[in-house]
């Protein structure tokens, strides 16, 4: 995984996106942060759904919480499930972000990968220029106050905690 990062890093790609190492065609979560993206709508006047990947080998996220919360509270559908990467080539979101702790939630413009042939290929999100309006959206309500940190259930035994 390191020489992946590090090759795409070296190309001038700020993350990667991970796929499930069985398969290799379900998104688990990009390098530094979670997947979350907004499914493309029939029409217009259809609720946003707030897509976030189901599986097992990525970690629990309080940012990624926050934010289907948030999306369920602006009465927004939200999907948690097994997305293939296959939906990404298809053009199947508005928009793409990651989120986290750290970088909060970052516009996804584009995603570049290797096809079975081993021809490099682009998928534009959105126009491929500018941070979606709902990921501005997020971005904003994101800013709500967080949950005071969690405290220890027991005193810590050693001096440094």
């Amino acid at each position: 995984m390191l020489k992946y990062q590090a090759r795409a890093k070296a190309e001038g790609y700020a993350i990667t996106l991970h796929l499930d190492s069985k398969t290799r065609s379900y998104i688990d979560e990009f390098s530094t942060s979670n997947f979350i993206a907004i499914k493309k709508r029939d029409a217009e006047s259809d609720k946003p759904t707030l897509v976030y990947p189901k599986s097992e080998s990525i970690l629990k996220s309080v940012t990624a919480k926050s934010l289907m919360d948030i999306a369920r509270s602006l009465g927004w559908n939200v999907d948690h499930r097994p997305i293939a990467f296959q939906e990404v080539v298809d053009g199947g979101f508005e928009e793409v972000m990651a989120c986290g702790t750290a970088a909060a939630i970052t516009p996804i413009r584009s995603i570049t990968y290797l096809k079975d042939d081993g021809e490099q290929a682009k998928v534009s999100i959105g126009d491929g220029q500018n941070a979606g309006p709902r990921t501005l959206e997020r971005a904003s309500s994101s800013r709500a106050p967080r949950p005071p940190p969690r405290r220890p259930r027991r005193p810590c035994p050693s001096s440094v905690c």
